[in-house]
């Protein structure tokens, strides 16, 4: 006999009834198939004879009719009957997954959760992006962006920063996801600007779901290899002032060029120092010599 029982998680109000079993000889391939009727229970017979003695082997299961809102059990159960002639009459032996049973009469339970009321589970990942300007460097956070890459499915997704370098990564699990592992790398995306010095940091998250005891989905995760409760991956970059190209000021204005311009290093300011200087000497040689010159003629 099998005995059906249904936990409602929701309000769909699931009953018992109406469930397929099937108990299958596994050496014939010979199916009996039994619905549950009212209370849930469906009954299977078996009947030996003289003739009959022998061993027996089937296997017991329900039937999975694909309905989206059910989590059907999935137990196999194994039966072996050893059917003997003692004096004179056939008698029986049963075995249930290995166990021999005290009586011919066996009664197995069969759990269907009907999944209604199970929702969603989410980890949010907090994200944070510090931009360091420069030398005049001029860039704010939101003009960059990371990658959360699903590495178990290949999926990526890209998400921008706001002005506060700031944004949430909610990663959300169904009931599909139940038994299942993820594992994602979060990473700055390098858009190749040369004035960019990049965050090279790869976190890893590794996100596992279940469906627990009292039909809750939960999702368990490690963070970098730790459990932790708080999940936060910081980029930080440096912004250089550009460096102008002669070539592409030619139709520009001074003003325009000034705005670009890279401060000058030290070492620019010493040669201009002393280039001046030998100028400013090779003036006042001159003057000397001329001053002279007219005093000879005079």
């Amino acid at each position: 006999v099998v005995n059906k029982k249904v936990i409602n998680t929701g309000d769909a109000g699931l009953t018992p009834e109406g469930f397929e079993f099937v108990l299958e000889n596994t050496a014939t391939g010979i199916k009996t198939v039994k619905t549950t009727t009212d209370g849930g229970f469906a009954f299977f017979t078996l009947t030996y004879f003289e003739e009959d003695a022998g061993v027996y082997s089937y296997k017991l299961y329900e039937t999975n009719a694909g309905a989206s809102n059910i989590i059907y059990d999935d137990t196999v159960h194994d039966i072996v009957v050893n059917v003997e002639i003692k004096y004179g009459w056939p008698t029986a032996t049963v075995y249930i997954d290995g166990v021999q049973t005290e009586t011919n009469f066996v009664m197995l339970n069969a759990v269907n959760v009907e999944t209604s009321g199970i929702g969603e589970v989410t980890v949010p990942v907090m994200i944070e992006k510090i931009v360091d300007n420069i030398n005049g460097g001029k860039a704010g956070p939101e003009e960059f962006k990371a990658v959360c890459e699903n590495i178990t499915t290949g999926e990526k997704t890209i998400h921008n920063f706001d002005e506060d370098g700031e944004d949430i990564l909610m990663l959300s699990f169904g009931l599909e996801d139940a038994g299942q592992t993820y594992t994602y790398r979060i990473y700055e995306l390098n858009e190749g600007r040369e004035d960019v010095e990049y965050d090279d940091a790869v976190y890893e998250l590794v996100v596992t779901v279940t469906l627990d005891g009292t039909y809750t989905l939960r999702a368990d995760a490690l963070f970098n290899g730790e459990e932790d409760h708080t999940y936060i991956a910081t980029f930080e970059n440096i912004v250089s002032g550009t460096v102008v190209v002669v070539e592409d000021l030619e139709d520009s204005d001074d003003s325009d060029a000034k705005e670009h311009e890279v401060p000058k290093t030290d070492d620019e300011l010493m040669t201009k120092l002393w280039l001046y200087m030998m100028m400013m000497q090779a003036s006042l040689a001159a003057m000397l010599i001329i001053g002279t010159r007219k005093k000879t003629y005079k």
